[in-house]
């Protein structure tokens, strides 16, 4: 699998939509109240004969609420099923503002299928 892969597949099951890059609803489609969104930088890892044998992603997860809704079960879902995946979590740092809750989760993923 993929980086991209294994984030939805740990997030989904807790925030349904979870995507890379930007969230936008197909036309017509009602947004979604809950959703993440994910982005990472990529650096070589793990050397053997000058060539890398792992790529290190770090990652940041984005999870956007309404005012009002209490974050903590999302919260608690997301770091431990990313842990279950085999990523080091991070810490939720919180950006909310008047518009919304936002929070941002930084955590890792190494991937040794480099080739």
């Amino acid at each position: 699998m993929n980086v991209n892969e294994v984030i939805i597949q740990a997030v989904t099951p807790i925030v349904p939509v979870c995507v890379p890059d930007i969230y936008r609803p197909d036309a017509g489609e009602k947004p979604a109240e809950v959703y993440c969104t994910f982005g990472y930088t990529e650096s070589t890892d793990l050397f053997c004969d000058n060539r890398p044998t792992a790529i290190v992603y770090q990652t940041q997860l984005h999870l956007y609420l309404p005012l009002g809704r209490n974050p903590i079960d999302i919260k608690r879902g997301i770091r431990g099923a990313l842990l279950d995946a085999g990523c080091t979590v991070g810490d939720f740092d919180n950006y909310t503002d008047s518009e919304g809750q936002h929070y941002v989760l930084d955590f890792e993923y190494s991937d040794e299928a480099v080739g």
